[in-house]
């Protein structure tokens, strides 16, 4: 079965909600507030079907990011509330 992605699930749930996109620079700062409020949520027992965090898929991708070969391509998504809901091997590498 294909898993479906974050947006489709969001526009099912929520068909009248617009949703939006923006580029935006995320620093290790800002990457640490994003995985501290995902955290949180997941500690009140919403894991948002996440999966399993891959240290060494995390490390390739900030190697990547520290040579410069990173390119910007799928999104990093939040939910309506802000909290980090697709992109979390992503965020950590930026850690």
């Amino acid at each position: 079965m294909r898993r479906q992605s974050a947006a489709k699930k969001v526009a099912q749930l929520f068909p009248d909600t617009q949703i939006t996109s923006q580029v935006v620079a995320i620093t290790p700062k800002r990457a640490r507030t994003m995985l501290e409020r995902a955290a949180e949520v997941k500690k009140h027992g919403d894991d948002g079907n996440c999966r399993k965090l891959s240290s060494a898929r995390v490390q390739r991708y900030a190697q990547a990011m520290r040579e410069g070969r990173w390119e910007v391509g799928i999104p990093i998504m939040l939910d309506t509330d802000g909290v980090l809901v697709d992109g979390f091997h992503r965020v950590n590498a930026i850690v």
